[in-house]
Parts: structure tokens; C-alpha cells; sequence
């Protein structure tokens, strides 16, 4: 999006911090806006413009206006460039090939460029036969049973062997186990049907004010066109609409709540950077 017309602010104060309004905008976006005159460029948010009323195309918000200069009433031209953030795909650099000084033979005679190639590819297959090279895997109790009979000697083996022919099983004498008594039983039962402790809530934000209010809007769809502006940047907001005392429904855009006061400084100066100068803090 780029054009260059002449924009006008009708005197009105506005919500919302800095942005313009064109009829042919299709999404809401990040724009630069210059004053061509005094050559002053603020960054802002670009809507859609409604209705079309007579006059300039372009519709100025009053921080906007001040930002550049520009007077109640006053068309003034300028210049807006939407402003776009693209991702740059970098190729991977090549992983550099070690020399193995073991698996390439030197000699005092001078080698020939065909001798050097064979060497260093030779070199590179080890490095890589090397790296590839699977590590043993971990043995069991029965895999270290079976090496400690292979690496005794076979004499040692057969006396075993024989040892354990020989043997015989030894009279046991068994006996009836005394039955479960009642108390024993109810006390399992009421340790399986004991219920876990739950968990602690988690504990309120101490902060009087941990919310932000970005903007409140008498149009929906500006109100989304500034929460879909905020998630591009990574913050997270919420919409709430709310009836104003003339019977008519405002859209509120808020963030939070913030747990700590750093966190609260951080999110509130990035909002503003954004463009959104009438952002404030707010108790809900």
C-alpha cells in the first residue's frame, strides 16, 4: 500500500493513538505517514475508512495530526507506505571437513595433486565412518551373566556345572498365614479412597492497576483491527464491549493482567511504541 493524497483531521479528538483511515484498504496494517510539506514521518496504523464523505479520501486521527503538524481543517498532503516485515531464509553454512592426521600417510617425497585428493578423501571417510559410528549399547543383567561364564575358565564352568547337579532342595516347612484382620483391611480401604490434596491457587496480581487499556472504539471492526495489530507483535489482547450511556455499544481493547510492575513498564512502553499513545493503565 502506497499513496500520496492530501489527508484531512476534522478537529475532533479520536481514541486510539496515531493512525489514518483510506476507503481502499482491505486489512489493517503498519504504515509510515509523511507530511510532504514539512517533511515530518510518524509510524502508525492504517483502517479502512467507512463511509465516504466529501473532502479529502484520507481521514487523519487527532494524535496524528498533531504528530505531523497539521491544523483542524487544513488538507495537507501526505505520504503513506505501508511497512511490512519479511522473512530471509538463510542457507546453512558447510560444516568444515577435519583433517585426520592418523588415517593419512605422510612421506618426504613431494605428493602429486592426484595423491593429495586420494589422501584427503580418504581422510573424510574415516572422519565420517568415525562420527557415524553407533555407541555400544548398554547390557543387561543377562548379557553381563553370559560375559562373566564366557571369560571364566571351562574347569571353573564344569565344577558349577556339577556343583549344581548335585544339589538338592532342602525341606521347607509351611505353614497357613493368620488371616487379614478387620482393622488391617478398613485402614487399606481408607488409604485408597483417601483424596489428594488439591493444589493452592494460584495467587492474585498485587498490582492496583494490571491491566492495559490500548483503545475503545464505536466500531468492531476497528476494535479487531487493532487486537489483530497487537498479536502481529506478539501481544496478546482481549476485546470487551461495553454499553455507553447513550444506549450504544463501545468496544474496549485491553491487555493483561501483568503480575509485576517491570512486566506492567515493559508491555505499556511497547504498546505506545506501537502507535497506541492513549494507552493507559487500568484496575479491569
Amino acid at each position: 500500500f502506497n499513496v500520496t493524497e492530501t489527508a484531512l483531521w476534522d478537529g475532533r479528538p479520536s481514541l486510539g493513538g496515531i493512525w489514518v483511515a483510506h476507503p481502499d484498504v482491505t486489512d489493517p496494517e503498519r504504515v509510515k505517514v509523511t507530511n510532504t510539506k514539512s517533511g515530518k514521518t510518524i509510524e502508525g496504523a492504517l483502517f479502512r475508512r467507512e463511509r465516504a464523505n466529501p473532502g479529502p479520501r484520507i481521514q487523519l486521527s487527532s494524535d496524528a495530526a498533531a504528530a505531523l503538524g497539521i491544523l483542524a481543517g487544513q488538507p495537507t498532503e501526505v505520504t503513506i507506505v505501508a511497512v511490512r516485515q519479511e522473512e530471509i531464509e538463510l542457507a546453512p553454512e558447510p560444516l568444515p571437513i577435519g583433517e585426520d592426521s592418523d588415517a593419512v600417510e605422510t612421506s618426504d617425497a613431494p605428493a602429486t595433486d592426484e595423491t593429495a585428493a586420494v589422501a584427503v578423501t580418504a581422510g573424510a571417510t574415516a572422519v565420517a565412518a568415525e562420527a557415524v559410528k553407533p555407541a555400544p549399547k548398554p547390557k543387561g543383567f543377562w548379557g553381563k551373566f553370559r560375559d562373566s561364564l564366557r571369560n571364566k575358565p571351562a574347569g571353573d564352568v564344569a565344577l558349577a556345572v556339577d556343583a549344581t547337579e548335585d544339589a538338592t532342595v532342602p525341606d521347607v516347612e509351611t505353614q497357613t498365614l493368620d488371616p487379614v484382620t478387620t482393622a488391617a483391611a478398613a485402614a487399606i480401604d481408607q488409604a485408597e479412597t483417601t483424596e489428594e490434596t488439591p493444589a493452592p491457587a494460584a495467587a492474585a496480581s498485587a498490582l492496583q492497576n494490571p491491566y492495559i487499556q490500548v483503545g475503545l472504539f464505536s466500531l468492531e471492526e476497528n476494535a479487531s483491527a487493532v487486537a489483530a495489530n497487537l498479536r502481529q507483535a506478539g501481544i496478546i489482547p482481549e476485546i470487551r464491549g461495553q454499553s455507553s450511556g447513550d444506549s450504544k455499544t463501545l468496544w474496549r481493547v485491553y491487555v493483561g493482567p501483568m503480575s509485576t510492575a517491570d512486566d506492567q513498564a515493559a508491555l505499556l512502553a511497547q504498546v505506545k511504541r506501537l502507535g497506541y499513545t492513549d494507552a493507559f493503565l487500568a484496575p479491569n
